[in-house]
């Protein structure tokens, strides 16, 4: 089995560091870096299934929340939060298109990590 671990390259929040080391201390190994605004690019070497433990605040990018056909996540601990974003959008939910409830309904249950977020699964 191939593992992914999900990071955020351009942070300056030291909690997305934290949550990429405590994933990888759940993992037997790391076959992969998964950048998490970027989940729509992944693509392995070999085209093969690759689990991804799926922890953080989805998305900066609205537009690339998609998930590769190669990821298998694992939905542990998603946060939503709508604030404003440049161009005059919202984050947090706006993401929250048919192709992703199906993903995170295929792939559930889903993990929330507070309680604001939660209100919005029905999966």
């Amino acid at each position: 089995m191939k593992y992914g671990l999900l990071y955020y390259k351009d942070t300056d929040n030291i909690g997305d560091d934290v949550q990429t080391y405590a994933q990888e201390r759940f993992l037997p190994h790391v076959d992969y870096l998964v950048d998490r605004e970027n989940l729509e690019l992944f693509t392995p070497n070999q085209k093969e299934k690759v689990k991804v433990i799926m922890n953080a605040w989805y998305i900066h990018d609205v537009l690339n929340f998609d998930i590769s056909p190669y990821i298998e996540p694992l939905y542990i601990s998603m946060f939503l939060k709508r604030i404003p974003y440049k161009g005059g959008i919202t984050i947090g939910t706006d993401y929250l298109n048919n192709n992703v409830l199906e993903s995170l309904k295929k792939y559930g249950p889903v993990g929330t990590r507070d309680v604001h977020t939660k209100k919005y699964w029905i999966v």
